[in-house]
């Protein structure tokens, strides 16, 4: 039996056989693995705390028949507040699902995935108020890495003219559009920023909106599947 350390952030956990979880983790190297968590299922296990959602933690795993396994684990950010709102559960539900999505892609590409995730659940944790942002922020900039994007030279945008992007491959033309200029110009943002500053910027409602449902329809067609974690807040009463 083989063990190794790893940080990780734990995308979803669902009960497996009686007494254990079974988690999906992203990792800092190795990607989306499955961690088994045997007896936390159990009243007043240790290891239950290390099973719920959106936790960054420390991990050792143990390897055994091909199977992994925790052996045990500390917190380095609980983002327990993410659980307090139907926004930021709904988006953070959102953000686990692409990045299981993604866990086929190239192994170069998974530390930039585990760095992003890292950010935007903490943000979502601390700025609950902000998940619209975060979310289309997000969306952005995980297809920048996946290299669905295109960089707009911001000298061509005029901030107050409307622009079609197009679904299939990015490319842009002016005419009654789905995107003000300002809004291509946050697009340009969400792609080339430092990614400390991803979610630190500002909209109204309106801007918001629409990127909201401009990065979830590109990102549907590029990954041929329809992402509707937020429509239940369209829904609530």
């Amino acid at each position: 039996m083989s063990s190794f350390n790893c940080k990780g952030i734990v995308l979803s956990s669902s009960d497996f056989k009686e007494k254990d979880k079974l988690l999906t983790v992203l990792t800092s190297d190795k990607g989306v693995i499955r961690v088994c968590v045997k007896g936390s299922a159990k009243q007043g296990s240790r290891n239950a705390a290390f099973t719920i959602p959106y936790i960054l933690c420390d991990m050792v795993i143990t390897v055994s028949h091909g199977f992994y396994y925790l052996k045990e684990a500390s917190i380095i950010e609980n983002n327990s507040d993410i659980l307090n709102h139907l926004s930021t559960l709904v988006t953070a539900a959102h953000i686990a699902d692409c990045l299981i999505d993604l866990s086929f892609d190239t192994f170069e590409n998974v530390h930039k995935y585990y760095e992003l995730a890292v950010y935007a659940y903490y943000a979502l944790a601390q700025r609950p108020d902000d998940y619209l942002l975060i979310y289309s922020a997000f969306n952005w900039r995980l297809l920048t890495y996946a290299g669905h994007t295109i960089i707009y030279d911001n000298m061509d945008i005029e901030s107050s003219v409307n622009y079609d992007i197009s679904l299939s491959d990015g490319s842009l033309h002016k005419g009654s559009g789905n995107l003000t200029g300002t809004e291509i110009s946050a697009l340009n943002h969400f792609s080339t920023c430092d990614i400390k500053k991803l979610f630190t910027a500002k909209g109204s409602a309106k801007v918001l909106s629409d990127l909201k449902d401009f990065t979830t329809a590109y990102m549907g067609f590029q990954f041929d599947k329809e992402y509707k974690a937020l429509d239940i807040l369209d829904k609530k009463i």
